[in-house]
């Protein structure tokens, strides 16, 4: 049962033709529960990231939360609401970066690890019951590289290898994921974030639906 509903988790985010997909940046920024990630990055460094209670699995949402800030926050969001738009079987994948930098310039690079405290998280998971299915972690190792930077957007590249866990502790389910290519991510201001984004939604739901 645990493998079919990760096995829906990855058909719902490959396998649909109306999957909705951004990149974006927001200046200014940081990450809402730094703390918690500073934590858990550490955790997963050491393999000794213990079981998440009840509460503590909403974290694979909660996590992409971004509040204001002395740093630069890179985000990816992609959704995928099923097939035939059935809603139990929507998903979500999100990458959220945290780079503690006042500004961005071309040719800059950022090497993972980063002493200087990058963080870079991702989560995926079934829309629907956030934190029951799907896969988090944090990229171990890679690099973030910037190209063109504009007033309006940047040119990134990035080759990023996350070390994964299941937010219901189950081992066989999530191992490792490589992310890479280059983007255009599209400025943002913090005031103009959607749930979906990152602000705080009113539920759960608002930040794992894109609307």
């Amino acid at each position: 049962m645990r493998r079919l509903y990760y096995l829906l988790i990855i058909v719902a985010l490959h396998g649909c033709a109306h999957v909705d997909e951004q990149w974006f940046y927001v200046s200014g920024a940081s990450l809402q529960e730094f703390d918690r990630h500073r934590q858990l990055s550490q955790a997963f460094a050491t393999k000794t990231l213990p079981r998440l209670s009840y509460d503590d699995r909403e974290f694979v949402v909660t996590g992409h939360r971004i509040r204001d800030g002395e740093g630069v926050v890179l985000a990816f969001r992609s959704f995928a609401p099923g097939r035939f738009l059935v809603v139990d079987q929507a998903s979500f994948l999100k990458i959220t970066s945290f780079l503690p930098r006042t500004r961005l310039d071309p040719g800059m690079e950022i090497q993972l690890p980063d002493s200087n405290g990058t963080v870079v998280f991702l989560s995926t998971s079934s829309s629907n019951m956030p934190g029951g299915t799907g896969c988090f972690g944090y990229a171990s190792h890679g690099s973030i590289k910037v190209h063109d930077v504009s007033a309006a957007q940047i040119n990134v590249t990035v080759d990023l290898h996350f070390r994964l866990s299941s937010p219901l502790g189950f081992s066989d389910e999530c191992n490792e994921r490589n992310v890479r290519g280059a983007y255009v991510l599209s400025r943002l201001r913090l005031q103009e974030l959607t749930p979906w984004q990152g602000a705080t939604g009113n539920t759960l739901h608002d930040e794992t639906i894109a609307r």
